[in-house]
């Protein structure tokens, strides 16, 4: 159950992480597609460790 609770948390400040980054690259306007590629794949890859770390707790 702890595992399951860090998880969430690890998660959580992934995601704050990202948005900070996110704004910094939007403020800067030279950020492009690289920029947007990056902070996507990064909110994408947090929301499937949480999705693998749920899955994993209920099995």
């Amino acid at each position: 159950m702890g595992f399951f609770f860090s998880t969430i948390l690890f998660s959580i400040l992934f995601f704050i992480s990202c948005v900070v980054m996110a704004m910094r690259l939007r403020d800067r306007k030279d950020d492009g597609i690289i920029g947007r590629t990056i902070i996507s794949s990064m909110l994408l890859g947090s929301l499937i460790f949480c999705l693998l770390g749920f899955i994993g707790n209920v099995i």
